[in-house]
């Protein structure tokens, strides 16, 4: 295996739109990415060139795992977002390791006093990383731009200082 997780570099852009638009992919993503108002190309470009970072898992230069984070000066606030592991390395040990390495990599680079995760009411998988890591469930509410009718957004924060 030549697996290695990283920060997305520019000349990895086209291959991560593409691994987000996988149709396995994205019908994962409650509310699909490719039915958001914001196309995947877009949300790509937004964390890269203006608003954050991608960390990116690729094994024999194929993409298996991305997380999105975005800073906000004002509030000091690093938000996690867009979060996908590909099913065959969904173990929990790298589940954690790789959300573990964003919140390093956001410390690092913007030293936040809180680190924000949203997700929908019910993902077993962010429930269960959230408890193990510190998160505590901050508020829940509804958005159908994000989420499909009936299904609540979930927001989640850990504390750091």
């Amino acid at each position: 295996m030549n697996s290695q997780t990283r920060v997305l570099e520019k000349e990895d852009i086209p291959d991560l739109v593409d691994f987000l638009s996988d149709p396995l992919v994205d019908s994962e993503f409650v509310k699909p990415l490719s039915q958001r108002s914001q196309s995947i190309e877009e949300r790509v470009n937004y964390y890269y060139y203006y608003n954050g970072f991608w960390l990116i898992a690729i094994d024999n230069d194929k993409f298996y795992a991305c997380v999105a984070v975005a800073y906000d000066k004002d509030e000091e606030l690093a938000s996690i977002s867009t979060s996908y592991i590909s099913p065959d390395y969904r173990k929990d040990d790298f589940y954690k390791g790789f959300i573990e390495d964003c919140i390093d990599k956001s410390i690092e680079l913007y030293n936040p006093k809180a680190i924000i995760v949203d997700s929908w009411k019910g993902n077993k998988n962010v429930d269960r990383l959230g408890e193990r890591l510190g998160f505590k469930i901050i508020d829940e509410y509804e958005d159908t731009e994000k989420r499909p009718e009936g299904v609540k957004t979930v927001v989640y924060r850990l504390d750091l200082r």
